[in-house]
């Protein structure tokens, strides 16, 4: 995701999103709850463990 889409699903919470490796592997998955200019999105797992990625390295979650 770029720039303006890590703001915009922060600012929607709660969007889902999921969060990868420089690979393209999947690191995890949860609701963005935070964004830095740094460049990081905060993602907050379903069991309440939060991790700070890099937004260009994830991904909004298509709905099920």
């Amino acid at each position: 995701m770029n720039e303006q889409q890590a703001h915009d699903v922060v600012y929607d919470y709660p969007t889902r999103v999921v969060a990868r490796d420089a690979h393209g592997g999947v690191y995890g998955e949860g609701v963005a709850f935070s964004y830095s200019i740094v460049p990081v999105i905060g993602i907050r797992y379903d069991d309440g463990r939060e991790i700070h990625w890099r937004h260009d390295l994830c991904d909004i979650k298509e709905t099920d």
